[in-house]
């Protein structure tokens, strides 16, 4: 009697109010903010609300969500809800899901599963469909199944305001035998404000076919680094819910408690595991360009090489300038007349900026105050071979790249015990010794 008793009440809640496969809270977020999340759907359980959301997880995800309907009322068994799911982001602008849903008990079993695709329309536009199988098993009358079409979308409306919304079983889908029962058709549309760092509000207006407008609305707020407090409420039928967030590395727990005016109250726990992160941000907002950063320049107090006046064999010495980059200096300098800085350099293809922030200090567009400065002075002799700076061994006549060679060798080493031990550097022959051992005062 107990199980015909349940049966009924399925079938009466359902069935006669509003269908099979009726929209059920999935995933304690949004259903902690009054399943108001049309505009907001960003996780693994975007799917059920707005299958474009699926294209603001940046990595592999996957969740599970469960709840028991009717657990609060006395002798009555529960009729659990479960639903499980994955997404994948297979290019920069395109992401893939797959889900199921199971809600019901051992007399009936409603199964849903789902595909979802979500792909960027330019900059601010997203576009999300899903694609449903049903099925419905009873107890002692068999099975019966259906396709269903859902699609959704998000756009950005100002700076920190977006919408998003959703039509479901767009295709008119209906199961059973004979003429069938057409199952739940509805459309959603919401906006999302974001006033402040951690804050969004929403609000949504949810139809179903033949039924009365639901109204929905709920928030959120960032407590902390680690936790969400939710809250929210919607109309037809009325229920007030509250709910929090757990969010620490992969992993992301919510709960959400539902108080329903005739069923009482309902408890939803969710998890995911996200090996990417979420776009939290007001999507489509236009990326700004990452900056280079500019690497330090090469320590050098030597001789600066001329860029206007070098020929090949003196250019290629600057670190980082190959034969073909020295050419096309030269080439440059023929067609338009010579650097009026050093900065100039850069209109040469293949000297960005970090090669640029490399060889600042190596180069000069001045004809010979440096050049002669340089050699004017005279080479130190006696000097601690750890302690050999670029400007000493230029001053020798070892060549800027082999010097600054040198210099790394000693650094990564801790120290050299001996001049012999830089002969294992690039560069090193038998002349550059004997101009490293005047240098180090050593015959």
């Amino acid at each position: 009697m107990k199980r015909a008793f349940i049966l009924i009440i399925i079938f009466m809640w359902s069935i006669n109010i509003e269908g099979a496969f009726e929209s059920r809270e999935s995933g304690a977020k949004p259903a902690a903010m009054g399943g108001a999340y049309v505009a907001s759907a960003n996780d693994i359980y975007s799917p059920a609300y707005n299958p474009a959301g699926i294209g603001f997880i940046k990595g592999l995800s996957f969740g599970a969500n469960y709840f028991s309907l009717f657990s609060s009322l006395e002798g009555i068994d529960s009729v659990n809800f479960l639903s499980f799911g994955l997404v994948y982001p297979v290019l920069r602008t395109h992401s893939i899901g797959i889900s199921m849903d199971s809600f019901g008990f051992e007399l009936y079993k409603e199964t849903t599963f789902r595909f979802t695709h979500s792909m960027a329309l330019g900059r601010v536009l997203r576009l999300g469909y899903n694609i449903k199988y049903y099925k419905l098993s009873i107890f002692d009358y068999g099975d019966g199944g259906s396709f269903g079409v859902d699609v959704g979308v998000i756009g950005r409306a100002a700076k920190n305001i977006s919408i998003g919304a959703m039509g479901y079983n767009i295709n008119g889908p209906k199961i059973g035998t004979g003429t069938g029962q057409e199952l739940n058709q509805a459309g959603s549309i919401g906006v999302k404000y974001h006033p402040a760092r951690g804050l969004d509000i929403n609000a949504e207006l949810y139809k179903t076919v033949d039924l009365p407008l639901q109204i929905r609305a709920g928030s959120e707020f960032r407590f902390s680094k680690y936790i969400y407090l939710r809250g929210g409420v919607q109309t037809q039928p009325t229920k007030f819910s509250i709910g929090m967030g757990i969010n620490y590395s992969m992993f992301h727990i919510d709960y959400a408690f539902l108080s329903h005016n005739e069923l009482g109250g309902e408890h939803i726990i969710s998890m995911n595991i996200a090996l990417g992160s979420y776009r939290t941000d007001i999507y489509g907002e236009k990326r700004s360009r990452r900056k280079s950063k500019e690497e330090p320049a090469i320590e050098y107090s030597g001789p600066k090489i001329n860029i206007n006046t070098a020929d090949l064999d003196t250019l290629t010495e600057i670190p980082r300038v190959g034969p073909k980059a020295a050419q096309r200096i030269i080439d440059y300098r023929e067609k338009n007349g010579p650097f009026q800085k050093i900065e100039d350099i850069r209109k040469v293809k293949g000297f960005g900026p970090k090669t640029f922030a490399k060889i600042k200090n190596m180069i000069t567009v001045s004809d010979k105050q440096e050049e002669e400065k340089g050699q004017k002075e005279e080479v130190k002799q006696g000097l601690d071979i750890n302690d050999l700076q670029m400007k000493d061994m230029v001053q020798a006549g070892i060549k800027p790249i082999t010097a600054l060679k040198i210099i790394q060798y000693i650094k990564k080493n801790n120290g050299v015990g001996s001049i012999d031990d830089l002969k294992n550097v690039e560069g090193v022959d038998d002349t550059v010794m004997q101009k490293l051992k005047k240098l180090v005062g050593e015959k």
